[in-house]
């Protein structure tokens, strides 16, 4: 079974155990399972989940999808479907599912989803509204091959104006912190690029508080930034 725990953090501290305001089962589907791969809050009664859904014995035909859940009833509310089984023979050891990889942010009012791909030039636009999206190919796909697999978006972070994504392009596991990335794209939520940038160091987390930018550097420290920094550069 699939369950969301809601965990009520303060009342465990103050009772020294796991105290949980619920568990919910949720509705995966007659002979199917999955696992959240990660998700957002969208408001008090809704959830967005990345998962690996798969029927038993986990066959390749089954590709993740993003779907918002009900958190008092564990019921679907929709889900969306953005992944198609390429055309291509994957080498031995891999998956299909490898190349769906992604790092996904929301729009604060909850409206629209920004996907970029960890293995694919590609980013994406959910409208949570008008049940769309719109993908497109950020660079020139002659770069993607199976031999050499690249690193392309590592990290997404946004706010109401705007989408924060830390890009690579680069050969994975080629030399050490190589392939970690050195530039920031700054996308509207249009997703129109207003801004690349090269970054004084490599880094694999990005993450916003208020008005100061917080970068992770693949060795483990932090850098800080004023988020007008990188605004003011629009």
């Amino acid at each position: 079974d699939s369950k969301l725990f809601v965990w009520n953090i303060s009342e465990s501290l103050r009772d020294g155990k796991d105290v949980y305001d619920s568990i919910v089962k949720l509705d995966t589907g007659v002979g199917k399972s999955f696992s959240i791969i990660s998700y957002r809050r969208l408001d008090s009664s809704r959830l967005i989940c990345y998962n690996s859904k798969q029927t038993k014995g986990h066959s390749e035909e089954d590709l993740p999808e993003f779907t918002i859940y009900d958190t008092k009833s564990g019921l679907k509310i929709n889900e969306y479907v953005i992944f198609a089984k390429p055309d291509i023979q994957i080498k031995e050891g891999h998956s299909y599912r490898d190349y769906c990889s992604n790092r996904f942010t929301v729009k604060p009012d909850k409206t629209k989803a920004f996907i970029a791909m960890s293995s694919l030039p590609v980013c994406s636009i959910m409208d949570l509204v008008q049940d769309t999206v719109a993908a497109w190919e950020f660079t020139d796909m002659k770069r993607f091959s199976l031999d050499d697999r690249r690193w392309y978006f590592a990290d997404v972070q946004s706010d109401d104006n705007y989408i924060y994504v830390l890009f690579s392009g680069e050969i994975l596991y080629n030399d050490e912190g190589t392939d970690v990335p050195e530039t920031l794209l700054v996308f509207d939520w249009d997703g129109e690029l207003k801004l690349k940038c090269r970054l004084s160091e490599r880094f694999t987390e990005i993450n916003l508080d208020g008005d100061f930018v917080y970068f992770t550097h693949y060795e483990g420290y932090m850098s800080k930034v004023k988020l007008n920094d990188i605004t003011d550069m629009i």
